[in-house]
């Protein structure tokens, strides 16, 4: 999933690992060593995370279904549709509200982001300034990530037909993502 999965999906970890969790990306091979434990164990979690969408039998198969029409992002485009998802159904999800439960992340993170490089600092400072991930809830928040990874990604993609394929696949991608957040909740501890 993309970053409000992962903060979800990490929410009982301590405020430094959820942090470098939402960072993962950015860490690549064992590039992280240096780091603290914590550190290190929300690089690790966010690697997790991913792996077990990966993994999914029924993420898989979706994933399969719409390469056709998005190849080479069809991965992409499911962690862009699953957090709109998940966004969109918060209040299923979670006791507070999705505004609450990403300010208070952000709001722990204070002291453990004075040690990340200033480029991933200044990264998550513009997630929180501009409340980036807040606007997940709204549908054009796939419509504005899509097209603003089509212009970021170094090879030739059509991933700013996202939301036509996420329109054409609505029941198959609401049905997948049922299933997976379902066991994903389970995997990750979240009750």
């Amino acid at each position: 999933m993309n970053l409000l999965g992962h903060l979800y999906l990490s929410q009982n970890e301590s405020a430094e690992s959820r942090l470098y969790n939402l960072l993962g990306d950015r860490y690549k091979g064992n590039s992280f060593e240096q780091l603290s434990a914590e550190a290190q164990k929300g690089v690790r979690m966010h690697r997790f995370i991913d792996n077990f969408m990966d993994q999914h039998g029924a993420v898989k198969s979706l994933k399969a279904n719409i390469s056709n029409s998005l190849p080479k992002v069809s991965g992409i485009a499911l962690d862009v549709f699953f957090d709109y998802l998940l966004a969109s159904e918060w209040q299923r999800f979670h006791r507070n509200e999705l505004d609450l439960f990403l300010n208070s992340f952000f709001e722990s993170i204070q002291g453990p982001i004075e040690k990340v490089p200033i480029e991933h600092a200044l990264w998550i400072d513009g997630l929180n300034e501009n409340r980036y991930i807040h606007q997940y809830k709204q549908f054009e928040s796939v419509v504005a990530i899509s097209e603003h990874l089509h212009r970021k990604l170094k090879f030739k993609t059509e991933i700013y037909r996202s939301p036509i394929i996420f329109s054409t696949f609505e029941s198959e991608i609401r049905d997948v993502f049922e299933e997976y957040i379902k066991d994903a909740r389970e995997n990750f501890g979240i009750s």
